[in-house]
């Protein structure tokens, strides 16, 4: 029986490891051809030979990377109808020592990035009858913390960027924000190790009493790539298991 994604062709960032490689995996074994970006070329690699799809080594915060990149994705997969930007970093500092570096870095990954990988790709998306694009953004934009104040702004950001998207370029491409809780990824590695908050401390904050799996995630983002979304765009959709706080 064919997959969800049989015959799309989706870039997705942030590829080697975490929500981005999830995302990977669930929609090559949908069917979909995948570029898969990430600036890790020794995991995205591994990713590569694990899913028989195509590795591409960008910096989505560089816009001669990406655009070099897009046009390489094209090329191998012979079209595009679809983006999942999944790449971010995290960085988790109090506002008065966040450094004007800490904020570009934030900035040029987690919101320039999907702008460029977007805009880069959209003449080869406009020519397709349907195409998707799912940003990953955070549960931090709709309920900014302490200490993550330049990552809620930049997820924030992306939330807003993906509603006027949506506004713009439909009926032909539609776009959707997906605002995840804390999911067990390596970004996020620390609150479980020594000197981090803990897994108790974890689950007191949420409804679901665990923390979220990167394949959760992943099968969000089909949703709204696959027809069975059809008519959801603009959507701001959060999967944080009952965030409390």
């Amino acid at each position: 029986m064919a997959g969800r994604l049989a015959g799309r062709h989706i870039i997705v960032t942030g590829a080697a490891s975490g929500m981005g490689r999830a995302i990977a995996t669930l929609f090559a074994a949908e069917g979909a051809k995948v570029a898969l970006f990430d600036r890790d070329a020794k995991r995205l690699e591994e990713v590569a030979r694990e899913t028989g799809q195509t590795a591409i080594e960008v910096n989505v915060a560089d816009e001669a990377s990406v655009n070099a990149a897009v046009r390489q994705a094209a090329d191998a997969l012979g079209a595009l109808d679809g983006v999942v930007n999944a790449a971010g970093i995290l960085r988790e500092q109090p506002f008065d020592l966040t450094t004007a570096a800490i904020y570009d870095d934030l900035m040029g990954v987690n919101l320039r990035g999907p702008f460029l990988v977007s805009q880069a790709a959209l003449p080869e998306l406009r020519k397709a009858p349907s195409a998707t694009i799912v940003n990953i953004a955070s549960n931090a934009a709709l309920n900014p913390h302490p200490g993550l104040a330049v990552y809620s702004a930049t997820k924030a950001g992306l939330v807003a960027l993906s509603q006027a998207m949506a506004k713009e370029l439909g009926p032909g491409i539609r776009v959707n924000a997906v605002c995840p809780g804390i999911i067990r990824t390596p970004m996020t590695a620390n609150m479980w190790e020594q000197g981090g908050i803990g897994e108790q401390a974890v689950e007191a904050t949420i409804a679901l009493k665990r923390p979220g799996q990167p394949e959760e995630i992943a099968e969000v983002c089909l949703f709204l790539t696959a027809e069975q979304s059809s008519f959801v765009s603009a959507g701001v959709l959060a999967v944080n298991g009952g965030a409390l706080y």
